[in-house]
C-alpha cells in the first residue's frame, strides 16, 4: 500500500496481489495459499491484515462497489505511512518495496475479473474451489463473471466496458502496434 500511494480495493485483490508477489516476484513465501471461492486464499494473510488494523497501521473501510456488493478498501493510517517511510530508508527492504511498486503498477488498474482470469490461467490448481463460472471467466466476450448485463432505466448496462468495447479496444491496440 505504501509504494503505490493508494490503498488496495478489495479483499480478493489484496489476496491476489500478495499471492502474485510470492509466485511471480519470488518474494519469500510468508503466507500459505489454498484454493478458495475466488482463487488463491490465505487465512494467514487475512489474520495479518486484521493485526495491522488492530495496531492502527491500516484501515479497512467497507463500501459498496459499482454493483452494490460490499467491498473492503485497505489504506494506510498516518502511523502506517510513518512506518512505510521508515522502511523505505532500509536498503535491505528496497527490493520488497520495488516488487510492491511493480505489482501495483501492473495490476492495480485491472478490473478484478481480469486479475482473477490471469491468476486462474497461470495457476489453475487454485481454481478448483472457485464459485465463478469458469467457462464465462475465460470467454473474452464476457465482461463479467459476477453479474449478467442488465438494463438500468431502459438502457443496457455492463460492469465496465461492454463486450463490444473490449473487442474494439483490443483491435485498436493491435492495429497501433502492427503499424510500422
Amino acid at each position: 500500500m505504501y509504494v503505490g500511494g493508494t490503498g488496495v480495493r478489495g479483499s480478493t485483490r489484496m489476496q491476489k496481489l500478495v499471492f502474485l508477489a510470492q509466485e511471480e516476484q519470488k518474494v519469500p513465501k510468508s503466507f500459505d495459499y489454498q484454493p478458495g471461492p475466488f482463487g488463491p486464499y490465505s487465512p494467514e494473510l487475512e489474520e495479518t491484515l486484521d493485526q495491522l488494523r488492530e495496531k492502527d497501521l491500516i484501515e479497512k473501510d467497507v463500501r459498496p462497489n459499482e454493483v452494490g456488493n460490499e467491498t473492503h478498501y485497505y489504506t494506510l493510517t498516518p502511523s502506517g505511512i510513518l512506518l512505510g517511510q521508515k522502511m523505505a530508508k532500509d536498503e535491505g527492504l528496497k527490493p520488497y518495496l520495488d516488487v510492491g511498486k511493480q505489482l501495483k503498477e501492473t495490476y492495480d488498474d485491472w478490473y478484478l475479473d481480469r486479475l482473477i482470469r490471469h491468476v486462474y490461467r497461470e495457476y489453475p490448481i487454485y481454481a478448483t474451489e472457485s464459485e465463478l463460472d469458469l467457462e464465462r471467466l475465460h470467454n473474452v466476450n464476457t465482461r463479467s463473471q459476477f453479474l449478467e448485463s442488465g438494463t438500468v432505466h431502459g438502457e443496457q448496462k455492463y460492469i465496465g466496458p461492454s463486450p463490444e468495447e473490449v473487442v474494439q479496444n483490443r483491435e485498436s491496440v493491435e492495429e497501433f502496434f502492427s503499424t510500422g
